[in-house]
């Protein structure tokens, strides 16, 4: 039929156009940040710093994953969520992968931070906050 050839390859493009939009590599950090929700003005000029507005809407919620990239293992994070009601801080919790995973509404101005100066490796990483290292 006519249009098929070019709907099966805009539908072939459709990852490539969607996965750098939902992931963000943080320069000079081993880590990444996966948010569901589509972000706009994502920021992580300032060491130990990131923000972004989270777009949707906000009577749903999203999950936002910290996910590292390397042996190292993840520093302790702070994630305040800006929003109609003001400001509050988020609790994440650990995923059998090693992630940290928090849950957002839509709508809402993000903000983490982080101690650039306290990456150990997972070996050296010793039980802090429920938090663990690789398990031997």
């Amino acid at each position: 039929k006519a249009g098929q050839v070019g709907q099966e390859v805009y539908g072939a493009g459709l990852p490539f156009g969607m996965v750098p939009r939902h992931y963000w590599q943080v320069p000079d950090e081993k880590f990444m940040i996966y948010v569901e929700y589509p972000v706009k003005d994502f920021s992580a000029e300032e060491d130990g710093k990131a923000s972004f507005h989270i777009l949707g809407d906000r009577r749903l919620f999203c999950r936002l994953r910290i996910i590292p990239t390397g042996k190292n293992a993840l520093p302790e994070f702070e994630l305040s969520a800006e929003g109609e009601d003001g400001t509050e801080m988020i609790e994440g919790s650990e995923t059998p992968e090693g992630h940290m995973e928090y849950i957002l509404s839509g709508d809402q101005e993000v903000t983490i931070q982080w101690d650039v100066n306290g990456s150990k490796t997972l070996d050296q990483k010793e039980s802090k906050n429920g938090r663990k290292g690789t398990k031997k």
